[in-house]
């Protein structure tokens, strides 16, 4: 009897470490970083963990798309959302995210393409931090006990916002294009991206009672037109804010120029310009947030960097107190005047964030290949971080605009 327990135990003893090999990832330098090809910041969240594991083991991990591993060749890898080369993926059971290992390596899915991306930047922080010793020592282990706590990870999902700005063109253009065609495809846009924070420019007041048509239970409009608080005709550059995530506090529009509460243009150009403002309280984080948004002239590159000047005279006196957020069709490219005036107080959601998903170099497209980047959402860099940014070339079967829209996503600092 005695022999028979002790040869039951010796097996024991030696099937551990196979059982416990089932049940964990050592990585190294030979792993594949394998991302959906279809999921729109898998590769963004991708390279955040190559970038990690290049900090913590002196040497990257490569990044590929599914298409590209090769199981027979190279079967280590950790998997950035649903690639399809996973024979069964781990049940999300109503959680946000999930990291876990399967036979054929690590799992890191989530429910949406920004959550697995945060999810990834989260691992990639922890990975470097390694607080209270997770990884243990040497190189980085995905054990079980290891995806638990990292399954408890804040990816910071419920704080993140996003910005989205959009002109939608006042007028009929035929064949397709006219308010009529276009306005289902923008419903279908701002429900898709479901923005927090949504300016939109050329807004008459057609497009005005279809805005509030659409979206007014979800969303509170501020904003009058550019020929006065009570008109019917001119163009509205109104804000949208979700109501469930903000509060409206204040609000207000201005005209750009030397008389800004006085219904007033420039000389010499052919249409009043504005800028509508809300202050509002974020009720997640119990923020107050400063976003305006605006529509600079079509014609003058002198009378855009006038209004500019106008535009950062008004933000001066909000400087440090709140998070801004400046959105709108400034008809002006990157190394403009006006564009270089604003960047030198904001800074340019494009250029700083994270993760770039466009798959457009330009906004204004006048229904062709996009042309110009004109469109842009800047933001004050000391308040907050940008995430990640788009131009929204998605296809509506048919344009939304002659622009395209832009969105960020955000999180205070």
């Amino acid at each position: 009897m005695r022999t028979r327990i002790f040869c039951l135990l010796l097996i024991a003893v030696l099937l551990l470490p196979l059982f416990a090999g089932c049940q964990k990832r050592e990585i190294d330098a030979t792993y594949q970083i394998v991302y959906a090809e279809d999921d729109l910041y898998a590769p963004f969240g991708a390279k955040e963990l190559s970038n990690a594991f290049k900090t913590v083991m002196g040497e990257s991990l490569t990044v590929l798309s599914a298409s590209r591993f090769d199981p027979e060749t190279a079967d280590k890898a950790i998997f950035v959302g649903d690639t399809g080369c996973v024979e069964k993926m781990p049940d999300m059971e109503g959680k946000d995210f999930e990291v876990a290992v399967v036979s054929e390596g690590v799992v890191i899915c989530a429910k949406d393409p920004m959550t697995l991306f945060l999810t990834c930047k989260a691992i990639s922080n922890s990975l470097k931090e390694n607080e209270d010793g997770l990884w243990g020592e040497g190189n980085p282990v995905f054990t079980k006990s290891v995806c638990k706590k990292l399954c408890e990870l804040s990816v910071g999902t419920d704080t993140m916002f996003s910005v989205m700005t959009q002109n939608v063109r006042q007028g009929n253009d035929g064949a397709g294009k006219n308010i009529a065609d276009r306005k289902v495809r923008l419903k279908q846009l701002i429900e898709d991206y479901s923005p927090d924070l949504l300016g939109a420019q050329e807004v008459t007041k057609e497009w005005l009672e279809i805005l509030r048509s659409y979206f007014g239970s979800e969303y509170g409009i501020v904003g009058c037109s550019r020929d006065g608080e009570t008109a019917e005709t001119g163009e509205w550059t109104p804000i949208l804010y979700k109501k469930d995530r903000f509060q409206l506090l204040d609000s207000g529009t201005f005209w750009l120029t030397d008389t800004p509460n006085e219904v007033s243009k420039i000389n010499g150009i052919k249409y009043n310009r504005i800028c509508t403002w809300a202050l509002l309280l974020d009720k997640v984080t119990d923020t107050e947030v400063l976003y305006c948004n605006t529509h600079l002239d079509h014609q003058s590159d002198e009378a855009r960097s006038q209004q500019a000047k106008y535009l950062l005279n008004f933000l001066k006196k909000y400087e440090g107190q709140y998070p801004i957020f400046l959105t709108g069709d400034f008809n002006a490219t990157t190394g403009t005047t006006p564009y270089r005036s604003i960047t030198a107080v904001l800074s340019d959601a494009h250029r700083k964030a994270a993760a770039d998903a466009s798959e457009v170099k330009g906004t204004f497209h006048d229904y062709l290949t996009p042309k110009q980047e004109i469109d842009f959402c800047f933001y004050d860099e000391q308040m907050a971080d940008a995430l990640a940014y788009r131009i929204q070339s998605d296809d509506y079967k048919g344009y939304v605009s002659d622009h395209y829209g832009v969105i960020a996503y955000f999180k205070y600092k």
